[in-house]
């Protein structure tokens, strides 16, 4: 297998006109390439171009609606309810951001819950979204069920992954962004396709038992055991119950290119200049990774990072230097392209700097 160093500027382009000849509008194309790119730019790599397939397939399936009219159901000033009538979760998402952050900025407050959507990727994009540089953000989505609930070897709930999301002057995107199991689908997904080894632990065959084989992953295992599966429970509750979507045993599964996996999401902002001083609050914010950068550090220890350190270097270097895709990779959403009607010379800049 080789690697190649794709120029993430056009990758985010032709990445625009993939979603653009599947039917999407131009804000949306670009709220879904927006999606991917910052994951592979943050080094998510499960959560970027990755999904170029399970998206584009959602949509010609039928499962994804392009031009979905979605309503709101309720609101009040703080709050609302959004139906996405089975849009995109990435599309979906977009709106409920810029509702809760207008809602936030107008009251202090903004909560939004969807239904009836989609995947919504990686939650750490739609926290730092919400953020920006004055507010707090916090969302979460549930997924079809993926994981067993203590003492079943049955899937019986979703990871459901959530994120919160702030900045200080010094320190950018604070971010603390996870699922609810051990690790990520995806990077499952990820870890196969590079024909790297996944460890034992991370999920169950189809039969309930340990495995770490890909070709027979049965259920996601939360992290930490019930506590895990406890956080998923919390997810479910606001984003499912407030929203009143289907349940997890109600929804449909994710890879089902005909149907729409009707996830429920939420998305919170809280305007920090209507609880405090906003430079307060960044200074605040400064001063409390400056302490964690100065602990004593264990031992194979070189720095001490903050949550999200790791990401937002990474997001740095690789916007300047390139994103890092496996061929097995780039052959197939090259493939995908050409299919959709781009012309093949419009794919080769992805093999055009092969990692040495």
């Amino acid at each position: 297998m080789s690697e190649y160093l794709v120029d993430y500027v056009k990758l985010g382009d032709f990445t625009v006109d993939v979603f653009k000849k599947v039917g999407c509008g131009d804000r949306e194309a670009k709220a879904v390439a927006g999606l991917l790119l910052d994951a592979d730019l943050r080094g998510v790599r499960s959560h970027g171009v990755i999904r170029i397939r399970q998206y584009t397939t959602k949509i010609k399936g039928g499962g994804a609606v392009i031009n979905a009219d979605m309503v709101i159901e309720k609101e009040s000033p703080v709050m609302a309810v959004l139906d996405a009538k089975g849009a995109l979760g990435a599309i979906a998402s977009d709106k409920a951001v810029e509702i809760a952050r207008a809602k936030a900025k107008a009251s202090g407050l903004g909560f939004v819950t969807v239904k009836n959507s989609n995947h919504f990727g990686m939650a750490g994009h739609w926290a730092i979204k919400l953020a920006g540089e004055d507010m707090i953000g916090f969302c979460g989505s549930n997924t079809s069920p993926s994981m067993p609930v203590p003492g079943s070897k049955q899937r019986s709930i979703g990871n459901n992954p959530f994120a919160m999301a702030y900045s200080g002057n010094k320190y950018k995107e604070v971010c603390v962004d996870m699922a609810c199991s051990v690790v990520a689908g995806g990077k499952v997904q990820d870890l196969a396709s590079r024909g790297l080894p996944i460890p034992q632990g991370w999920f169950l065959d189809s039969e309930g038992n340990p495995s770490n084989d890909p070709k027979n992953v049965g259920m996601l295992l939360p992290f930490s055991g019930h506590k895990g599966a406890g956080v998923a429970l919390m997810v479910e509750t606001l984003g499912v119950l407030l929203s009143s979507g289907p349940l997890a045993f109600e929804m449909n599964a994710q890879g089902d290119p005909a149907k729409s996996e009707n996830a429920s999401q939420f998305f919170a902002c809280f305007d920090i200049a209507a609880f405090r001083s906003l430079e307060g609050f960044k200074e605040d914010v400064d001063r409390y990774v400056d302490f964690y950068k100065q602990l004593k550090k264990a031992d194979g220890v070189n720095e001490i990072m903050y949550f999200g350190e790791i990401e937002y270097r990474n997001k740095e270097a690789i916007s300047k230097e390139g994103v890092t895709l496996p061929d097995t990779l780039l052959n197939e959403i090259a493939s995908i392209a050409i299919g959709l009607g781009i012309a093949e010379a419009d794919t080769k800049f992805l093999f055009a700097n092969p990692v040495a």
